[in-house]
Protein backbone atom coordinates (compact mmCIF):
# COMPACT_ATOMS: atom_id res chain seq x y z
CA UNK A 1 0.00 0.00 0.00
CA UNK A 2 1.36 3.42 -0.94
CA UNK A 3 0.00 6.58 0.62
CA UNK A 4 1.09 9.97 -0.61
CA UNK A 5 -0.40 13.23 0.57
CA UNK A 6 0.98 16.60 -0.36
CA UNK A 7 -0.49 19.64 1.32
CA UNK A 8 0.82 23.09 0.46
CA UNK A 9 -0.13 25.29 3.37
CA UNK A 10 1.35 26.32 6.65
CA UNK A 11 -0.20 23.42 8.47
CA UNK A 12 0.37 20.48 10.72
CA UNK A 13 -0.80 17.25 9.10
CA UNK A 14 -2.10 14.32 11.09
CA UNK A 15 -4.16 11.28 10.13
CA UNK A 16 -4.63 12.54 6.58
CA UNK A 17 -6.08 15.87 7.70
CA UNK A 18 -4.49 19.29 7.38
CA UNK A 19 -5.69 22.63 8.72
CA UNK A 20 -4.35 26.14 8.10
CA UNK A 21 -6.01 29.56 8.00
CA UNK A 22 -9.37 27.85 8.36
CA UNK A 23 -8.65 25.62 5.37
CA UNK A 24 -9.46 21.93 5.79
CA UNK A 25 -8.28 18.98 3.75
CA UNK A 26 -9.18 15.31 4.28
CA UNK A 27 -7.59 12.53 2.25
CA UNK A 28 -8.50 8.84 2.49
CA UNK A 29 -6.86 6.28 0.23
CA UNK A 30 -7.31 2.51 0.13
CA UNK A 31 -5.47 0.27 -2.32
CA UNK A 32 -2.08 0.97 -3.84
CA UNK A 33 -0.24 3.58 -5.90
CA UNK A 34 -2.95 6.20 -5.35
CA UNK A 35 -1.76 9.81 -5.28
CA UNK A 36 -3.38 13.01 -3.98
CA UNK A 37 -2.05 16.59 -4.07
CA UNK A 38 -3.96 19.36 -2.29
CA UNK A 39 -3.04 23.08 -2.42
CA UNK A 40 -5.12 25.70 -0.67
CA UNK A 41 -4.06 29.34 -0.75
CA UNK A 42 -5.93 32.27 0.73
CA UNK A 43 -6.29 35.85 -0.43
CA UNK A 44 -6.01 38.78 1.94
CA UNK A 45 -9.19 37.85 3.78
CA UNK A 46 -9.51 34.30 2.49
CA UNK A 47 -9.50 30.94 4.10
CA UNK A 48 -12.15 28.43 5.04
CA UNK A 49 -11.63 26.34 1.91
CA UNK A 50 -12.48 22.65 2.25
CA UNK A 51 -11.44 19.64 0.25
CA UNK A 52 -12.11 15.93 0.54
CA UNK A 53 -10.37 13.25 -1.52
CA UNK A 54 -11.38 9.58 -1.26
CA UNK A 55 -9.70 7.02 -3.47
CA UNK A 56 -10.23 3.25 -3.47
CA UNK A 57 -8.42 0.99 -5.89
CA UNK A 58 -5.14 1.39 -7.71
CA UNK A 59 -3.23 4.10 -9.55
CA UNK A 60 -5.85 6.80 -9.05
CA UNK A 61 -4.62 10.41 -9.08
CA UNK A 62 -6.32 13.50 -7.65
CA UNK A 63 -5.15 17.12 -7.64
CA UNK A 64 -6.97 19.98 -5.90
CA UNK A 65 -5.86 23.63 -6.08
CA UNK A 66 -8.06 26.22 -4.37
CA UNK A 67 -7.19 29.88 -4.03
CA UNK A 68 -8.90 33.21 -3.76
CA UNK A 69 -11.06 34.76 -1.10
CA UNK A 70 -12.17 31.48 0.47
CA UNK A 71 -15.20 29.33 1.04
CA UNK A 72 -14.41 27.05 -1.91
CA UNK A 73 -15.41 23.39 -1.52
CA UNK A 74 -14.19 20.42 -3.52
CA UNK A 75 -14.96 16.74 -3.18
CA UNK A 76 -13.32 14.00 -5.24
CA UNK A 77 -14.41 10.37 -4.92
CA UNK A 78 -12.68 7.82 -7.16
CA UNK A 79 -13.13 4.07 -7.08
CA UNK A 80 -11.40 1.78 -9.54
CA UNK A 81 -8.24 1.77 -11.60
CA UNK A 82 -6.31 4.61 -13.21
CA UNK A 83 -8.87 7.38 -12.67
CA UNK A 84 -7.58 10.96 -12.76
CA UNK A 85 -9.20 14.14 -11.49
CA UNK A 86 -7.98 17.75 -11.36
CA UNK A 87 -9.95 20.56 -9.70
CA UNK A 88 -8.81 24.21 -9.85
CA UNK A 89 -10.92 26.87 -8.13
CA UNK A 90 -10.07 30.56 -7.88
CA UNK A 91 -12.58 32.85 -6.22
CA UNK A 92 -15.19 32.57 -3.51
CA UNK A 93 -17.72 29.92 -2.53
CA UNK A 94 -17.27 27.72 -5.60
CA UNK A 95 -18.28 24.07 -5.25
CA UNK A 96 -16.97 21.09 -7.23
CA UNK A 97 -18.01 17.46 -6.79
CA UNK A 98 -16.29 14.78 -8.86
CA UNK A 99 -17.29 11.09 -8.69
CA UNK A 100 -15.59 8.53 -10.88
CA UNK A 101 -16.17 4.78 -10.72
CA UNK A 102 -14.53 2.39 -13.14
CA UNK A 103 -11.31 2.49 -15.08
CA UNK A 104 -9.26 5.21 -16.75
CA UNK A 105 -11.84 7.97 -16.35
CA UNK A 106 -10.52 11.53 -16.49
CA UNK A 107 -11.90 14.86 -15.26
CA UNK A 108 -10.29 18.29 -15.59
CA UNK A 109 -12.31 21.08 -13.95
CA UNK A 110 -11.65 24.79 -13.59
CA UNK A 111 -13.84 27.42 -11.93
CA UNK A 112 -13.05 31.12 -11.59
CA UNK A 113 -15.31 33.64 -9.91
CA UNK A 114 -17.85 32.99 -7.20
CA UNK A 115 -20.85 30.81 -6.41
CA UNK A 116 -20.15 28.42 -9.30
CA UNK A 117 -21.32 24.82 -8.94
CA UNK A 118 -19.96 21.82 -10.81
CA UNK A 119 -20.95 18.16 -10.64
CA UNK A 120 -19.20 15.43 -12.63
CA UNK A 121 -20.29 11.80 -12.39
CA UNK A 122 -18.57 9.20 -14.54
CA UNK A 123 -18.76 5.42 -14.42
CA UNK A 124 -17.46 2.83 -16.81
CA UNK A 125 -14.28 2.97 -18.84
CA UNK A 126 -12.35 5.82 -20.47
CA UNK A 127 -14.81 8.67 -19.97
CA UNK A 128 -13.35 12.16 -20.23
CA UNK A 129 -14.83 15.42 -18.92
CA UNK A 130 -13.25 18.86 -19.25
CA UNK A 131 -15.13 21.85 -17.81
CA UNK A 132 -14.41 25.57 -17.41
CA UNK A 133 -16.66 28.11 -15.69
CA UNK A 134 -15.90 31.81 -15.32
CA UNK A 135 -18.02 34.45 -13.60
CA UNK A 136 -20.68 33.84 -10.99
CA UNK A 137 -23.68 31.59 -10.36
CA UNK A 138 -22.78 29.15 -13.14
CA UNK A 139 -23.98 25.57 -12.84
CA UNK A 140 -22.71 22.51 -14.75
CA UNK A 141 -23.69 18.87 -14.40
CA UNK A 142 -21.84 16.22 -16.42
CA UNK A 143 -22.94 12.58 -16.22
CA UNK A 144 -21.37 9.82 -18.30
CA UNK A 145 -21.86 6.05 -18.08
Amino acid sequence: MKFKLTVLAAAIAFSGTALANGNNSDVEQNGFNNEATVSQYSGWWGGNNASSVTQDGAKNDATVHQQGWGGNVSEIDQDGLGNSSDVFQDGTTNTASITQNGEFNSSDSQQEGWDNVLQVEQSGIKNNASTFQNGWNNYANVSQD
